[in-house]
């Protein structure tokens, strides 16, 4: 079935995509549940209080992470796929720009995580997830893997690097430890990804990264076609976050941890469809500029991604009620009616991924912009009108609304209404 879309998607060499969709398939499917395994335990571990303390410092620090999207992967990827002699130049700069986001990001986090009512433990978590975030510059050298679809050596890097990270919370644990070594944990892992992205660029290209040079031109242009990517990952995380900061705000600590539990569960069924288009990406800009029946192409693939999204959400609502005491305890029974309600937003998230993918094959900023934008302000007066009668509950429903908004923008633009007009037609 696979081979098949790949096909209709105009890649010029299907096996070779086939093989890069599988590598990254296979050891994600692994690496999700050795983390997930982790992740229950310490769930289980700390209790509905602590487990809400650690993923309310994550929240702080990911709620500003949007600034290291000034270069988009995406665009990284796309730009290595049609201009592979200007690799040099485009790691290098897009290194550049992502170092300079990234210092923004842990300059606000600070001020925010000051200027917040917190605990000093909460400080220290902060503290160490944005030493955490230092990192993520270096890892844009995995791009030039997804970008050859030659994913296998970066795939079982990443899984080593999982299980062993996810063995070490599980024995801190054991060992009686708390969040702040968790967190300890947390930027070792994105320290050891950095370094080993880094190892496997040399030795798979035989280029340093002190070979990378800075191209002022290429920026502009990267940053221009990131900016949309700034906004639409400033959606993702200011909604997919802002809402536990005002649970804690609004509620208490406890009632984030049963929340996170809702969030967690539902953004397990997001990998998948994030590996298909990772992996297909290469061969949708190549049939962008090579096929007539584009439109065609684009439209199977939005039918898949809503039927897996639909069924995904029926079998969480009729398994919620088991599956949450079973994996995290009874202590956390009450995250089952917001995990029926949160399940929801998959469609609206999935439909964001894809969105996004289409509109940077065609080059669509301003579309890219409202899309993220849009959905975020919604988001947020949501969650203030809604948490405050409702509770948890509010601030699901407020995700499932924000999020579904995301879908319909591009149809307001006359030029995305021909294209699909054109593709249902033809």
């Amino acid at each position: 079935m696979t081979a098949k879309l790949l096909t209709l998607l105009g890649a010029t060499n299907p096996k070779r995509y086939l093989k890069s969709t599988l590598w990254i398939f296979v050891t994600k499917i692994i690496s999700i549940l050795v983390s997930l395994a982790a992740t229950f335990y310490i769930a289980r571990t700390l209790g509905p209080q602590n487990f809400g303390e650690l993923n309310y410092a994550v929240s702080i620090v990911n709620l500003l992470a949007f600034f290291g999207a000034i270069a988009s992967s995406t665009v990284i990827c796309r730009d290595l796929v049609k201009g592979e002699s200007n690799q040099r130049s485009i790691l290098g700069t897009a290194w550049t720009l992502i170092v300079l986001g990234t210092g923004i990001t842990i300059v606000f986090a600070v001020v925010l995580a000051f200027y917040l009512p917190h605990d000093q433990i909460t400080l220290y978590i902060i503290g160490l997830l944005c030493l955490a975030q230092i990192c993520s510059p270096f890892t844009v050298a995995q791009n030039i893997f997804y970008a050859k679809a030659e994913t296998k050596r970066l795939s079982f890097t990443q899984l080593g690097v999982h299980i062993l990270v996810s063995l070490a919370k599980i024995i801190a644990m054991t060992q009686n430890q708390g969040v702040l070594v968790l967190a300890g944990i947390m930027f070792l892992e994105q320290l050891i990804i950095a370094t080993l992205s880094v190892l496997l660029y040399k030795k798979y290209t035989g280029i340093a990264l002190t070979e990378w040079n800075f191209d002022s031109q290429y920026a502009k242009k990267l940053a221009l076609d990131s900016v949309p990517f700034v906004f639409i990952s400033m959606s993702i995380l200011v909604s997919g976050r802002i809402d536990q900061v005002f649970i804690k705000y609004f509620i208490d600590i406890t009632t984030v941890g049963l929340y996170s539990v809702a969030v967690q569960l539902t953004e397990i069924w997001q990998v998948l469809p994030q590996i298909l288009l990772a992996a297909l990406f290469p061969a949708l800009v190549n049939a962008h500029t090579t096929n007539k029946i584009y439109g065609k192409r684009v439209l199977a693939l939005t039918l898949l991604l809503s039927l897996y999204c639909v069924l995904v959400s029926l079998f969480t609502i009729v398994l919620a009620p088991v599956l949450v005491p079973l994996i995290y305890g009874t202590a956390f029974i009450a995250s089952v009616p917001l995990l029926k309600i949160y399940t929801w937003s998959l469609f609206g998230t999935v439909s964001g991924f894809l969105i996004t993918t289409i509109l940077v094959t065609e080059n669509q900023r301003r579309i890219q912009i409202m899309v993220g934008i849009l959905p975020m302000i919604l988001n947020i007066i949501l969650n203030l009108l809604l948490i405050p009668q409702y509770g948890a509950a509010g601030a699901a429903w407020a995700t499932v609304l924000s999020y579904s908004l995301a879908p319909v923008i591009p149809f307001f633009f006359s030029s995305i209404r021909q294209k699909c007009t054109s593709a249902t037609v033809s």
